[in-house]
C-alpha cells in the first residue's frame, strides 16, 4: 500500500496526517473593527514519494466572521460584528489523508503541483488509506533541507494564497440543516456553486458529515479535535480509533484529510459542555499541550498532517500567553484573524510571529478563520469588498498559504429570533450565501482567489 511519509528534523520518518475539531465561539468585541487591539522546536519536513505515493506538507486556510454572540455547543464559535463584537460558530475544518499534499508553496493537498521553484511527485494513497490524486509540491524555491531554520524563521513563501471555506454540520433550524426551495441541500448547492472548495468543518469521527461533503464534490477537509468526544476526562487513547473511523470513511470517498487541535481553548475552556474534560489537577493551559500531543502522535501514526490549536484573541498578549509551547506537535501553524472594516491595517506579520513562537517557526501558516458579517451597517456589497481586500492583504503578505473564510451560509434569517439562537445578531450573517442558499456578492469575491481542491 502506498503511504505518505514525513521526515522531521528530530524524528525518524513518520507517516503523518491531520484532523481538527471546531469549538469556535468568540467573545463579544473580539473581531471588531479595530483589530489592532484585538519557535521553539522547528519541524522541518520533506514531502517524499514512497511506494509510488506522495507525501503531504501542511497547507493553510482561513475562515472568518464578524458579529453577535451566541453559545453553541462544541462546534459553535464567537465572532465580533463589524464595530461590535460577538460570538459565532467556527466552521468545520478538514484533514486530508492522501497522496498529494501541499508544500508550503500552497499547492493543494491531493493534487500534483509544485510551488514556485519546486517539483512535483506522483502519488498514490496515504498510509491512512485516503486517496488523493497526485504528488506533493515542494515549497517555494525547492525542498528545504533537514536543518533548524532558527526561532525567528518566517513561514515558507507560498506560490499563491489558497482560499477555503468554513462549514458546519448543524441541524435545523440553521441553514446547514435545510434543503432549498428546489429540494437541494443548501450547503451542497452552495459548495457546488463555489466549485467545491476545500473546507474546514466537522469533527474527528463524524463519518456521516464526510460522506455529505464528498457527495458535493469536496475533496479536501480539515477536521477538528473535540475536547469532549474522547471522554470525560479526555482520554488520549480514544483519539486514534476516532481518527481511524474518519480515515476509513474518507478513503473510498477520495477525500484528503488534515486534523486540527483545540479550537480557541482560551475562550472555550469555560463552556459548560466542556466541563469534566480536564484530568484531575491539570490546568486549562496544560490541557492544550496534553491534547495536541495526543492528536499529533495518533495522526502521524496514520499518515495525517496536524494543524496547531487556534487562539480566540489572536492579537491579545494575555490570550497568546495562555498557550504552551506545542511546536513539537504541529506541522502547520494555525491562526484566526478576522478582517474588521479595514483589512489593510491587519497585523499579519505580527500574528505570524506570535503564533510561530508557540507552534514553531519556518512552517506553513494557515488562517483557518477570517471574514466579516453582512449585518447592521455592513451591507452585502461592503462584505464582499472587505473579503476581496482582506484576502488580497493575506496574499500580498507572502506569509499565509491558506485562508478559510467564515463561513459558507448565513445561519439565520435576517431580523428573526426565537429559533435556536436568540436574539439575531451579526454572528449569523457571515455567510457567502444567504440563509436561503442564494449567493451574496461575497461569493463572487471569494471565487477570485485560488481555491483549495
Amino acid at each position: 500500500m502506498a503511504c505518505t511519509v514525513l521526515v522531521t528534523a528530530a524524528d525518524a520518518p513518520a507517516a503523518r496526517a491531520t484532523l481538527e475539531y471546531p469549538e469556535c465561539s468568540r467573545p463579544s468585541g473580539e473581531h471588531g473593527v479595530d483589530v489592532s487591539d484585538d519557535l521553539r522546536r522547528f519541524s522541518v519536513y520533506l514531502s517524499i514519494a514512497l511506494l509510488g505515493c506522495g507525501s503531504t506538507n501542511a497547507g493553510s486556510s482561513t475562515a472568518g466572521a464578524s458579529g453577535g454572540s451566541s453559545d453553541r455547543a462544541e462546534s459553535g464559535g464567537e465572532r465580533p460584528a463589524d464595530g461590535a463584537g460577538g460570538t459565532s460558530p467556527a466552521a468545520a475544518g478538514g484533514a486530508s489523508v492522501g497522496n498529494g499534499g501541499t508544500g508550503a508553496g500552497g499547492a493543494p493537498a491531493g493534487r500534483a503541483g509544485a510551488a514556485s521553484g519546486g517539483a512535483t511527485a506522483t502519488g498514490g494513497t496515504s498510509s491512512g488509506g485516503v486517496s488523493g490524486a497526485g504528488g506533493a509540491g515542494t515549497e517555494a524555491g525547492g525542498a528545504r533541507g533537514l536543518t533548524d531554520a532558527g526561532p525567528d524563521a518566517a513561514p515558507p513563501v507560498p506560490a499563491a494564497l489558497v482560499a477555503g471555506v468554513n462549514v458546519h454540520g448543524y441541524p435545523k433550524p440553521t441553514a446547514y440543516g435545510y434543503v432549498a426551495a428546489d429540494g437541494k441541500d443548501r450547503m451542497g448547492s452552495a459548495l457546488v456553486a463555489l466549485g467545491s472548495p476545500g473546507v474546514r468543518g466537522g469533527t474527528i469521527g463524524d463519518t456521516a458529515f464526510l460522506a455529505r461533503l464528498a457527495s458535493f464534490g469536496v475533496k479536501d477537509v480539515v477536521l477538528l479535535l473535540s475536547a469532549s468526544a474522547e471522554g470525560k476526562p479526555f482520554d488520549p487513547a480514544a483519539v486514534g480509533p476516532l481518527l481511524q473511523k474518519s480515515i476509513d470513511a474518507a478513503e473510498p470517498l477520495g477525500l484528503t484529510l488534515r486534523v486540527e487541535g483545540l479550537n480557541e481553548w482560551d475562550l472555550f475552556n469555560t463552556k459548560s459542555y466542556n466541563a469534566g474534560v480536564l484530568p484531575s489537577g491539570m490546568t486549562a493551559s496544560d490541557f492544550v499541550l496534553y491534547t495536541q500531543k495526543a492528536l499529533y502522535e495518533a495522526a502521524h501514526a496514520k499518515g495525517l498532517a496536524v494543524l496547531g490549536p487556534s487562539v480566540g484573541h489572536s492579537t491579545d498578549a494575555s490570550n497568546l500567553a495562555f498557550f504552551p509551547d506545542v511546536s513539537a506537535y504541529v506541522d502547520i501553524v494555525n491562526a484566526h484573524l478576522y478582517f474588521g472594516s479595514n483589512p489593510e491595517s491587519l497585523p499579519v506579520a505580527a500574528v505570524a510571529q506570535s503564533h510561530a513562537r508557540f507552534q514553531g517557526s519556518g512552517k506553513p501558516l494557515w488562517v483557518t478563520e477570517t471574514g466579516i458579517s453582512s449585518y447592521g451597517n455592513v451591507s452585502a456589497a461592503s462584505q464582499a469588498d472587505v473579503i476581496r481586500r482582506g484576502l488580497g492583504v493575506f496574499a500580498a503578505s507572502k506569509l499565509i498559504a491558506r485562508a478559510y473564510v467564515y463561513e459558507l451560509l448565513d445561519e439565520q434569517l435576517p431580523g428573526t429570533s426565537g429559533t435556536t439562537y436568540t436574539p439575531d445578531s451579526a454572528e449569523y450573517h457571515f455567510g457567502l450565501f444567504t440563509y436561503a442558499g442564494d449567493a451574496k456578492p461575497a461569493a463572487t469575491a471569494f471565487q477570485s482567489f485560488t481555491k483549495a481542491p
